[in-house]
């Protein structure tokens, strides 16, 4: 019984089931594509900064350089971090669109902790790792990080999301099909109340249980339950059966008991109903 309870409730929800899991897996593919985005700007910065340190590190580590970076600092009271618009830098980089908003970060070695890894910071950019360049007698010189400009929404403009956006089609497409197929079931079968998971449509044609799927009846199984859904309290006596159903036959006990069988089985299956015995002279159709 609770096996077929599960077996509706499942069929009923699965048009949810099937959006829900079109929509998680746009969700997914979204933030799979923005996380690989994030990591090819990431390479692209990283690299962009080795082949700068290669053509310019000696320019940074000078002492004239270091000098002028010192000063500044002592001026400002504090760290001083320095934004440099480096062509050279920019040039490295081969994501175009990240090169009007690339920099170099230069500091100068004694200030604030310089983060250990790439990250993006308050200001919407993502900056490498520090690296640190050294004077000739092997002392810290000066620290150099690789910067671009780059909030969450410019790094989701530069991911792929085809695949994100036609799974989120789809979901809408799955809902909109759904509503309209709602919609033309309940334009050309307008329902009558339920009554234990089973409706039968307004021209008495079909029984519908609760996922709207028709049961396959025999003429007389779908005459009888029809009875069954007209009586009073869903209460019909043999005689009543017997009468409506066979009313030339002198006893239709035996036919009748067989009819009442088969339909028990079609309608324990597929919905919450059953017919019971009652007291041997009467039938009674009860929900469970």
């Amino acid at each position: 019984m609770e096996l077929s309870k599960i077996k509706r409730a499942l069929a009923h929800g699965a048009p949810v089931i099937v959006f829900m899991v079109l929509v998680g897996s746009s969700a997914v593919a979204s933030v799979g594509s923005y996380c690989a985005a994030e990591s090819r700007i990431e390479g692209d910065l990283r690299q962009a900064l080795a082949d700068t340190i290669a053509a310019k590190g000696s320019y940074y580590a000078a002492a004239d350089t270091i000098k002028s970076f010192s000063r500044m600092q002592a001026v400002a009271g504090g760290s001083v971090a320095l934004r440099v618009a480096d062509a050279a830098f920019r040039r490295n980089i081969g994501n175009e669109r990240l090169r009007d908003d690339a920099y170099l970060e230069v500091r100068v070695p004694g200030g604030a902790t310089v983060s250990g890894c790439i990250a993006a910071d308050r200001g919407g950019r993502l900056a490498t790792e520090a690296v640190v360049l050294r004077s000739a007698d092997g002392a810290p010189a000066v620290v150099l990080r690789g910067c671009a400009g780059c909030s969450r929404a410019s790094v989701l403009s530069m991911s792929d999301q085809r695949l994100s956006l036609l799974l989120f089609a789809s979901a809408l497409l799955w809902a909109a099909g759904c509503v309209a197929r709602r919609r033309r079931v309940g334009v050309a079968q307008p329902l009558a109340p339920a009554f234990g998971g089973l409706r039968l449509s307004a021209g008495g044609t079909v029984f519908l249980d609760t996922a709207g799927e028709p049961l396959r009846l025999t003429p007389m199984q779908h005459r009888l339950l029809a009875m069954f859904f007209a009586a009073e309290g869903h209460r019909l006596s043999h005689g009543e059966i017997c009468d409506a159903l066979w009313p030339k036959k002198p006893d239709a006990s035996a036919t009748l008991y067989t009819l009442i069988k088969r339909l028990r089985a079609v309608i324990e299956q597929r919905s919450s109903l059953r017919i019971e015995s009652d007291r041997g002279q009467a039938y009674r159709l009860t929900d469970r």
